[in-house]
C-alpha cells in the first residue's frame, strides 16, 4: 500500500445498451483477454434470460436487485490484540460492496460446471434477485468466512475483563 497519495479511481463508463454503469462493470468482470464484444454479448444475453421467467419488466431492475441482495454490509478483518489475532467486523464501503457482489456473481457463474456461461450467469442473477442460491449464502468466500456478528461477540468476550471466582489473597478483601 503506497503512502504517497490516494489512488485515483477511473471513471466508470456506462454500457451502450442499458446505459448503466452497473452493467458496464459486470462486463468488465466477465471480460477475458480483451474480448469486449464477446463479454458484452454474454452479459446482455444473460440479462435477457434472467428476465425471461420474471414479470417481463425492466431487465436492469433484476440485475440491480440481484447485486443489492448479494452486497455484504459487514466484513471481518484480522486484528492483532496482545499477541492474539481476532476477526473484527468492519463496515464495508459502498464501492467495495459493489465490487465484491459483482465478483461473487461472476465467479459463481464461472464455477458452475456442465452449463454454458451465459445460462449460468442468467441463473445466478435470477437466484440472487430472488434471495437464494450460492451468492446469498454466508460461506461465499473460499476459505474460512466467519459471520461478523459471531466475530464481534467473540471479540467482546475475549476483551471483557474477567471476573475471578475466588478473591486473590493480599488484595484487601475482607
Amino acid at each position: 500500500m503506497s503512502r504517497r497519495r490516494r489512488h485515483e479511481s477511473r471513471p466508470i463508463h456506462a454500457d451502450p445498451v442499458y446505459e448503466s454503469p452497473l452493467v458496464g462493470r459486470m462486463i468488465g468482470y466477465v471480460l477475458r483477454r480483451g474480448k469486449l464484444s464477446t463479454a458484452s454479448r454474454l452479459v446482455y444475453n444473460a440479462i435477457k434470460r434472467a428476465n425471461e421467467g420474471g414479470s417481463g419488466g425492466d431487465p436492469l431492475a433484476v440485475v440491480t436487485k440481484a447485486v443489492d441482495n448479494v452486497k455484504p454490509r459487514l466484513e471481518v478483518k484480522s486484528r492483532r490484540v496482545g499477541g492474539a489475532t481476532y476477526q473484527v467486523p468492519v463496515e464495508t464501503s459502498p464501492e467495495r460492496q459493489l465490487s465484491l457482489a459483482l465478483r461473487w456473481i461472476v465467479d459463481l457463474a464461472n464455477n458452475r460446471k456442465g452449463v454454458a456461461f451465459e445460462r449460468a450467469l442468467a441463473q445466478e442473477i435470477r437466484d440472487a434477485a430472488a434471495g437464494q442460491g450460492n451468492a446469498n449464502s454466508p460461506s461465499r468466500s473460499a476459505g474460512s468466512w466467519i459471520s461478523p456478528t459471531t466475530a464481534r461477540e467473540s471479540l467482546l468476550k475475549e476483551l471483557s475483563p474477567r471476573k475471578s471466582a475466588t478473591p486473590r489473597p493480599g488484595r484487601g478483601t475482607p
